[in-house]
């Protein structure tokens, strides 16, 4: 429908209700009227007519919102996109002074989509940038404003793929972009930052203005070939010539606020510029580590030019942030370029002589680093030094000396003002690391000075770390700015200050013993006294005797756990740093013998915290040990266990415990992330057993061998499993330190040997380890019991494997004896089965063998198996019981490592698959009732309406929206509520369609429902699924696509013997998953669709080529007949008798009776449904000719086969992909050229499925596909 003027101030209203209005359902209303703008392309026109006549900014964004969706989402002709393309030129020249800046965003936006789009089809779309030049050469502000703005938006347009085209398409225009227009917008940008500044303009730029001036027309670049862009060089390196006749470009403000509108877009173009992806490596710009920019060599006189980089250093000393800041991330991209960009050795030295000469000068007059922004590139830009640059080449350069000391001096500064830089400390001692890491192969004869610099570093940098947590307890700084609290911070720190440590080890850890021993000494007596206090406090003295801890001591104790947490920290990460370092043997045992020393404090302040923390949970083991002792002692000494075990409560609970407390919490992870360093280096597979360090541990602590440490390391795992039970981090840490030496095969033997690990494998229950009752750790037991379980089965003894399940199967049988009700309504017994549950999945997990596997599974059926049963049917709607349930049953299910293994004579397979099918049918009839589907839908409506925002434009999705259009919370509430159990049953069933340890064919065999009822269930799940959530959820679509690729491949006859809608639906849902984004569910929808056209395929054809067999032979032997015996009797009985022999003799290849019925069925669900073989076939050329697909193979093998099944539609997507393909429409020749490629790409092909014809296939595909590619 037309938009006459007279309708316009309705729609204006219906703009500004949609952006401006408070009321939801005004908003909803006013989006849903003015949607169409932006989904059907016929309202193009009214778009631009909008524009033309509307003055409301809110319809001038309406229109260019609509038609950014529009170019992007649709096609459009060429002349449409040039039409465009013209029309916004010419509105922001003429209207884009008096426009909203929101409105010029999506103008702007506009005018770059549609160029980007329309690259190679109009050379109109390539001289875009020269069109926006004439921008810059206006005497107008904000017309040179308009043009800066626009082409910063191109670069970064052209920098970023856009959606519905392939990464091929993408790198294509980025490339072309790349050589011809690029560089141009560099040295405009240049130009426009000299003339600003008042800046002299560099030579190359000025000497290139000149030239084109002398040479009139005769001093541009190359005509281009008719039809297409000129072939870029190999590396995007081809000659750079200005264009002819171009004025310079001399932009000036006419006031401050201009001048910092100009600056502040020509430095964000320069930026953009220098940012490009010139070799498609899809940089994060919000990486930190840059990599190399490897800019053309077309670049290089203006990058060779001194005073590029005079232009940005001087800009940046003359501005303030964010300008100065923007100037200087300009120069940390400068200073990443490729070494081989440069013309010679001499060039790339005064090019480093510069970059070292400015930062130098920036360091002495101190410029511009009393702005954080300002401060925290600059040292940005220091680490980017020594990536890109040798030290030999920093060495031999005149200001070195001076620049290193320079250096060191804002690097002490840096540190001691570590409230003011602590963002910026990661790249400064990145760049002293690898400084130092470069020390050893420094050739050159002049000093490189880090002798004299990093030593001290290191040691302000201890001091530093160390005298901040005086500062936090002091209360001079927030608990936000605490060191210790940034993680992330803490841990790249600790990457790069090994480095420094060891440069001279010696010295190093002197100083820092210098400092750690006091802090221990002092550390000790607190600990002294508050051992004291503590034996009081439990003794029951209410008032503690007098000199024993007041609350400022207290204090004291949090400020010296601080410091030793600092100190264990640095320890863990020089230990862990011996990986890294070299040097002779000689220096190797020099730094093991050093090792020892430091890791033997951190032993000894092990030994003081565990001597200050009670452990009621030891007495309380001790108490249950001794009743377990059959000696007349038992009675006594259970009750003297059980008194202790009351005493550490109360001690635990009172004022004087440490197990609460910030401070040794903190302690504590340090500890244990010590523990994981000296693992790594000194106990497992790569370990030196008869290091020095051991040497060194047993003159300090008698830790005479690994063995003795494992031990050490083992008590403290199970002193944290007791004590810090509802410390969810320590709780993960500790269970991640004992997985990690269960699953070394060295160390796990040796942990193996400990007598602390047998006890543990004795005493694994809650009495033993209080943390499996809490709430928050039940993700953890599945670990704990997971590692239990490895350390278990290294043996395979079938008696420790019964002794080990005994209290298991203890609780599992008194659970089994509750009665329903009383199972459902007491909280314990939910709880109980919900850790159970977890405990038998990580035991499952741990089996790996087909001796292991078996002993868990017949302890568990058919006994056990039961209870779950029950459970799941009576707590189904509960998602903490319910999920724990289905993921134990889909962990028995998978046949990893061929663990899963029956004798021959015996059924477990059967009964296995068996309890699953119950379990898949259990959670399927539940999930699939109506009022659990109504009411997980009406969850997600209500969070999604809660927090619904206004839209950016109509149509537009919003942000972390989605498939309802929800925020994340909706999302969770639905894939919690439904989402979660449907994926892991599915993934339940695929594991055992696919497992190889069931004979499916015994079910029907026997009339047993059990395989139709999981795969009727599942397949009602998979129905119950919108579209848009099953390609939402990552692990509901591979659970989706994984369960359909394996009911085609091994059940077809369950997917085809279905209504036509449901056969419908799945086989639409296939051809979606064919476009997935992840290469393993577009593999599998192939794999599926082949699956399912061979199968009908060969089916019919094996019917066919047998009825046309049997009447050849009955023809042949009824001539045969007449001819010898001459009698038409004698002839009609030898036919007859010929026929049913040519039966017989086929009917090896004769497809059964049921899958002969199931091939005639889906030939008639596709004449129903003709359109599902043409859109799966047209999906698969298009991915493979047009798109970028790293599974070729995969595609290529359905296409065959829904060609040879369909032979008409395979015509009509050939037909369409030539008239109105990608480029072909209103490209005749590339239109001729794909014709000619579908000729080729059967050539030599037969109508068959063997696999010598389908390789042949694949094989042209291959060939056609890069041929076209390649001309296009």
């Amino acid at each position: 429908m037309a938009l006459t003027k007279e309708q316009l101030p309705q729609l204006e209203r219906m703009c500004e209700a949609l952006y401006t209005s408070s009321n939801a359902d005004e908003r909803k209303q006013a989006e849903h009227m003015l949607k169409v703008f932006s989904t059907n392309p016929e309202y193009a026109t009214q778009c631009q007519m909008i524009l033309q006549n509307s003055t409301s900014p809110y319809a001038q964004l309406l229109a260019s919102s609509s038609l950014v969706r529009l170019v992007t989402d649709h096609f459009l002709p060429a002349n449409v996109k040039t039409d465009i393309r013209g029309y916004v030129t010419n509105y922001l020249a003429s209207h884009g002074a008096s426009l909203m800046p929101f409105v010029v965003t999506s103008l702007v936006q506009l005018l770059c989509r549609v160029v980007k789009l329309g690259w190679f089809e109009n050379e109109g779309h390539r001289e875009c940038p020269q069109d926006v030049r004439k921008f810059l050469e206006q005497e107008s502000p904000v017309h040179v404003y308009l043009g800066l703005r626009i082409l910063c938006q191109l670069v970064a347009e052209m920098n970023t793929p856009c959606p519905g085209r392939s990464l091929t398409q993408h790198r294509k225009t980025a490339v072309s972009f790349r050589d011809t227009a690029l560089c141009d917008i560099f040295t405009w940008a240049i130009s426009c930052l000299a003339s600003v500044t008042g800046a002299a303009l560099p030579s190359a730029i000025a000497s290139a203005n000149a030239s084109a001036s002398e040479n009139g027309g005769t001093g541009g670049r190359p005509s281009t070939p008719p039809g297409g862009v000129s072939p870029p060089s190999p590396a995007g390196n081809a000659a750079h010539a200005p264009r002819p006749n171009q004025p310079p470009l001399r932009p000036q403000a006419r006031s401050q606020d201009e001048k910092e509108k100009m600056l502040d877009q020509t430095l964000n173009l320069a930026l953009k510029c220098l940012s490009y992806d010139f070799v498609g490596t899809c940089l994060d710009e919000s990486s930190e580590d840059l990599g190399t920019i490897q800019v053309p060599t077309s670049w290089r006189p203006y990058l060779e030019d001194p005073q590029t980089m005079v232009l940005f250093i001087d800009t940046y000393a003359a501005t303030q942030p964010p300008l100065s800041n923007c100037a200087l991330e300009c120069l940390v991209r400068i200073a990443s370029v490729r070494r081989s960009l440069f013309s010679g050795e001499a060039e790339r030295t005064k090019f480093l002589s510069r970059l070292l000469m400015g930062t130098r000068d920036i360091l002495r007059n101190q410029t511009g680093l009393a702005e954080h922004e300002n401060y925290h590139e600059f040292c940005r830009l220091l680490g980017r030094l020594k990536t890109n640059y040798q030290l030999s080449e920093l060495v031999g350069l005149d200001s070195y000396a001076e620049w290193i000391s320079r250096v060191h001096e804002f690097t002490i500064s840096s540190l001691v003002g570590w409230r003011w830089a602590q963002g910026s400390i990661f790249y400064l001692l990145g760049l002293w690391s690898r400084l130092v890491s470069s020390a050893p192969y420094l050739k050159s004869t002049s000093p490189s000075l880090l002798e004299n610099y990093v030593p001290l570093i290191y040691q302000a940098y201890v001091t530093s770390r160390v005298e901040s947590v005086q500062a936090v307890y002091d209360g001079s700084v927030g608990e936000d700015e605490d060191l210790l609290e940034i993680e992330d911070s803490l841990s790249d720190q600790m990457e790069a200050l090994p480095y420094l440590c060891r440069f001279k080890y010696e010295q190093s850890a002197e100083f820092l013993c210098s400092m750690m021993d006091p802090t221990m000494a002092e550390y000790f007596n607190a600990v002294e006294s508050l051992k004291k206090t503590m034996e009081a406090s439990a003794s029951g003295i209410s008032t503690p005797p007098a000199g024993l801890l007041d609350a400022n001591a207290l204090k004291a104790i949090d400020l010296l756990e601080g410091r030793l947490t600092w100190f264990v920290h640095i320890i863990s990460a020089v230990v862990r740093g011996r990986l890294s370092s070299g040097g002779s043997s000689a220096t190797a045992e020099m730094q093991e013998t050093v090792d020892g020393d430091l890791s033997a404090r951190c032993f000894r302040i092990l030994n003081l915290v565990d001597s200050t923390t009670p452990d009621h949970g030891e007495a309380a083991a001790a108490a249950a040990a001794a009743a377990a002792i059959g000696s007349p002692q038992a009675a006594s000494a259970a009750a003297t266990a059980s008194a202790a075990a009351a005493a550490a409560e109360r001690a635990a609970s009172g004022p004087y415990s440490r197990v609460y407390n910030k401070s040794r919490q903190r302690l504590e992870l340090a500890l244990l992330s010590f523990f994981q360093s000296f693992r790594k280096v000194y106990i497992g597979e790569s370990a030196m057993h008869s290091s020095r360090v051991y040497m060194r541990l047993n003159e300090r602590l008698g830790l005479h061998d690994h063995l003795v440490v494992l031990g050490v390391m083992v008590r403290k795992v199970y002193f944290n499993l007791r004590v810090y039970r509802t410390h969810a981090e320590i709780i993960d840490q500790t269970l991640k330190l004992f997985q990690d030496l269960a699953s070394g095969y060295m160390s796990g033997k040796q942990l193996h040997r400990l007598d602390a690990v047998h006890y543990v494998l004795c005493s694994h229950t809650e009495s033993s380890f209080p943390f499996l009752r809490e709430r928050g750790n039940l993700r953890s037991r599945t670990t704990f019991y997971h590692t239990l379980g490895r350390l278990l089965f290294m043996d395979d003894a079938t008696s420790r494997f019964r002794a080990f399940v005994l209290p298991i199967h203890n609780t599992l049988c008194e659970l089994a004896s509750v009665p329903d009700v009383t199972l459902r309504d007491t909280t314990e017994c939910r709880r109980r089965m919900i850790g159970l549950s977890r405990d038998l999945r990580g035991l499952a997990q741990a089996t790996s063998s087909r001796k292991t596997y078996t002993m868990v599974y017949e302890w568990l059926y058919p006994k056990h198996t039961q209870l779950f049963l029950r459970a799941l049917s009576i707590w189904t709607a509960d998602t903490d019981l319910a999920h724990p349930i289905l993921k134990l049953f889909n962990e028995l299910a998978l046949n990893k490592t061929q663990r899963i293994t029956f004798d021959a004579s015996s059924p477990g397979g059967i009964l296995l698959f068996r309890e699953i099918s119950k379990v898949v049918c259990l959670y399927g009839e539940y999930v699939c009732q109506e009022a659990v589907v109504n009411a997980a839908a009406q969850a997600a409506s209500a969070q999604a309406n809660a927090g619904a925002d206004i839209p950016p434009a109509p149509g537009t999705p919003e942000p972390g929206g989605g498939p309802s259009g929800g925020g994340g919370s909706s999302r969770g509430d639905v894939y919690t509520l439904r989402y979660k159990g449907i994926w892991i049953s599915l993934m339940m069933l695929t594991r055992c369609l696919g497992g190889g340890y069931v004979n499916f064919g015994v079910f029907d065999l026997y009339g047993d429902p059990s395989l139709n009822d999981a795969v009727r269930w599942a397949l009602r799940m998979c129905l119950s699924i919108p579209v848009g959530d099953l390609h939402g959820y990552k692990k509901l679509s591979r659970a989706h696509y994984s369960l359909l690729e394996q009911l085609c491949h091994s059940h077809p006859s369950s997917i085809i013997n279905t209504d036509v809608e449901t056969f419908s639906h799945l086989f639409r849902s296939l051809e979606m998953g064919l476009r997935s984004l992840e290469v393993s569910i577009s593999s599998q929808c192939a794999s599926a669709l082949d699956s399912l056209a061979a199968f009908c395929f060969n089916a019919n054809s094996s019917m066919v080529q047998s009825q046309q067999a049997a009447a050849a032979a009955a023809q042949q032997a009824a001539a045969i007949a007449q001819a010898n015996a001459g009698s038409a009797e004698a002839a009609a009985a030898a036919a007859a008798a010929a026929a049913v022999a040519a039966n017989g003799s086929l009917g090896i290849g004769m497809p059964s009776a049921r899958d002969a019925e199931a091939a005639q069925l889906m030939a008639k669900h596709l004449r129903m449904n003709p359109q599902l073989v043409h859109d799966a076939l047209k999906a698969l050329y298009e991915i493979v000719l047009f798109e970028e697909c790293s599974n070729q193979w995969s595609l290529s093998r359905p296409m065959l086969s829904l060609a040879l099944l369909d032979v008409e539609a395979f015509e009509r997507v050939q037909h369409e992909l030539v008239s109105q393909g990608q480029g072909t429409a209103n490209n005749p020749e590339r239109a001729q050229r794909l014709r000619t490629c579908f000729t080729r790409l059967m050539h030599d092909v037969s109508p068959s499925l063997e696999p010598k014809n389908r390789d042949r296939f694949t094989q042209n595909l291959t060939v056609v596909r890069l041929d076209f590619q390649s001309r296009t």
